[in-house]
């Protein structure tokens, strides 16, 4: 297995740690943010963190009852795009771009995440980053 050595004195800042590390675990495949397009793992993870002008929509934590661990489904938009990024505790992640129009039926979605996980988890919908952060 491959060892990493990172210096502070070559990186400018964690976005270079973030991007190198993509480089390396990607092979340094293109990464487009447009709409229809999925990402997972840790590419989920740096392609969602590409987006610095996004907005906090709506999203909802699972905590499910066997303690097994925590999901999070949360939306985000940009001018034109509507990003649904899910992800929980034990390091899953799924980045799925839509068109912005699709934001009303996207919340809607919500909903059927709850129908789907209600019975085997404590659902509980957030509407600020300071309710997700206080769960």
């Amino acid at each position: 297995m491959p060892a990493l050595v990172l210096t502070k004195s070559r990186l400018r800042n964690e976005t270079d740690i973030i991007e190198g590390i993509y480089k390396l675990y990607s092979k340094d495949e293109r990464v487009s943010l447009e709409k229809g397009k999925i990402y997972q793992k840790f590419i989920a993870e740096v392609v969602f963190e590409k987006f610095k002008d996004k907005d906090f929509v709506k999203g909802v934590q699972i905590d499910f009852n066997d303690d097994s661990g925590k999901m999070r489904y949360e939306l985000w938009n940009t001018s034109d795009l509507l990003l649904v990024y899910e992800y929980t505790n034990i390091g899953s992640r799924l980045l799925r771009i839509f068109d912005i129009d699709q934001t009303n039926i996207t919340i809607g979605q919500l909903d059927i995440v709850k129908s789907h996980y209600e019975q085997h988890a404590k659902i509980t919908f957030f509407s600020t980053l300071e309710e997700r952060d206080m769960l």
